[in-house]
This record gives structure tokens, C-alpha cells and sequence, in this order.
């Protein structure tokens, strides 16, 4: 299948959207905006001419988008600056995705949120598909069967993904997510914290348990890391992903949760 491409990386803005690392409101912040644009017709016919005037012109693209996203304030949502960045590339029947980072959203996740929209236009219906990350958790917790694991807490690293697709009215696993980070975020901390489990396997399964009940979430994934455990690697881990049903119709991981409840 032949796949045409044109994309606009990294784009750097800086604006006022939700709530900063203080959980402040109205604060621009820095965001990095990546647009692909799929399927663009001209990409053929440029390739057969050598011919600029039939390209999809990228400085044009991006003045549009810098137009749509000027003002640093005035953006409601996450979702909103993906829909003002779509509205600027003016190519009919594309299949379209936005990539919008937010570096510096919460003090406690490294690697800030990641959104990714992606618009698949198929004949006279487009399907969007969202996907929400907040990665780099960072967090202190005795892990291991090891006799040196079990004297030391280590850190371990936890990146959370949420997904949704169009296809519902009720809301949304990335909207809930959204609205809600930076307390997702303390609850992460405040459970891995508290925790001395063997196996990470364990620690993400009764992470993704608490995530997915707690905030009505249909279903999560979560990515466990041990940069320490092996010293010649860059991490070991597991990554895990659970509909909230899983949880609900299994009674072992109440036990679980029980047990550490009588360890700490």
C-alpha cells in the first residue's frame, strides 16, 4: 500500500490550556505540536513533475497554524488545540493526526502528558481515535525478591495511557483522564509509595485496578520500569492494559489489596 505523508514536527508554542504544574489556572505553559497529514495526493505529483507549485506548501501550513494558535490564551481543552490545528490544513479527503506534548504539565511526571488525535477518514465518516499519556512518574518503593530490594526502596518509573475512540457519549476514558491528572498523578505516588510488593507485576495490576475503579475509567494501561534492576540495561518492567470489567468480576485483587492494607 503506498502511503504519502506530510508532517510538521515539533512545533513550539507556548499557551494557556487546563491547569499548569501548580494546578494553576490560565498560565501559558510550553506545548510541542507535531501535525502528519496522510495520503496527500500532490506528494505523487511533485515526485513525477519536480514541480513545487503542485506540493502542499509547509510554510503556508504552519503560518496557518501559528494563526489558529496565536493567542496564548482562549483554549478549553487539550482536545481543542487538535481541532484548531486540524482546521488549518486545508486538504480535502486526508486522513489527518496531531500530536500535542506538554513538557512541563506536572511536577511529578517527568515526561509531562502526550496527546495524540488521529482523524481516519474513511469514504463520508471520520472516525477519530484519541490517545492520552502521562509518562515519567517517578516514585520510591521497596520492589524485588532480591535480600538488597527488600532492605532499600528503589525508584521505579510508571507511564500511564488512556484511549477512546468517537464511537460513545459517555465520557470518554482520555476525558476523564484529562480532567482529573493531576490527582491520577497523586494517587500514583501516594499508592506506589506506600507499597512493598515482589513483583511488578503485582504493583501494576493494583495500580491499573485503582486507576480504572476509583475514576470510573473503562480502561487503562500502565507501564512499570526498574531502571535499577539490572544495572547493565536501561530498564526492566512490565506494561500491562485492563478494562475495568477485569477488576470488577475478579475477586483476587481484593485480597490483594487487602493483604497490603495488614502489611503496612
Amino acid at each position: 500500500m503506498d502511503v504519502n505523508t506530510v508532517f510538521l514536527k515539533d512545533m513550539p508554542f507556548m499557551l494557556s490550556v487546563g491547569k499548569d504544574a501548580w494546578n494553576r489556572e490560565n498560565k501559558p505553559q510550553p506545548v510541542s505540536i507535531t501535525l502528519r497529514v496522510n495520503n496527500v495526493k500532490s506528494i505523487h505529483d511533485v515526485a513525477a513533475s519536480d514541480d513545487i507549485s503542485q506540493s502542499l506548501d509547509y510554510g503556508k501550513l504552519y503560518k496557518n497554524i501559528q494563526s489558529k494558535l496565536g493567542n496564548p490564551g482562549g483554549h478549553d481543552c487539550l482536545s481543542d488545540i487538535a481541532k484548531q490545528v486540524l482546521a488549518a490544513v486545508e486538504v480535502p479527503e486526508t486522513s489527518s493526526s496531531v500530536e500535542v506534548v506538554f513538557p512541563k504539565a506536572a511536577l511529578r511526571a517527568e515526561g509531562g502528558l502526550r496527546s495524540i488525535v488521529n482523524w481516519d477518514k474513511d469514504r463520508d465518516v471520520t472516525n477519530v481515535y484519541q490517545t492520552l499519556q502521562i509518562l515519567g512518574i517517578k516514585c520510591a518503593c521497596v520492589i524485588g525478591v532480591n535480600p538488597h530490594e527488600r532492605r532499600e526502596k528503589q525508584i521505579v518509573v510508571v507511564n500511564l495511557t488512556f484511549r477512546s475512540t468517537s464511537n460513545t457519549k459517555e465520557a470518554t476514558a482520555v476525558e476523564i483522564a484529562l480532567d482529573n491528572y493531576h490527582e491520577i498523578i497523586e494517587m500514583v505516588v501516594k499508592f506506589i509509595e506506600g507499597s512493598s510488593y515482589q513483583t511488578v507485576e503485582t504493583l501494576a495490576n493494583l495500580l491499573c485496578k485503582q486507576i480504572t475503579m476509583q475514576w470510573d475509567i473503562s480502561e487503562a494501561e500502565v507501564s512499570v520500569e526498574k531502571p535499577y534492576a539490572i544495572p547493565s540495561i536501561g530498564a526492566a518492567g512490565v506494561c500491562i492494559r485492563r478494562r475495568r470489567s477485569f477488576y470488577e468480576k475478579t475477586g483476587f485483587w481484593k485480597v490483594k489489596v487487602q493483604q497490603q492494607s495488614q502489611q503496612s
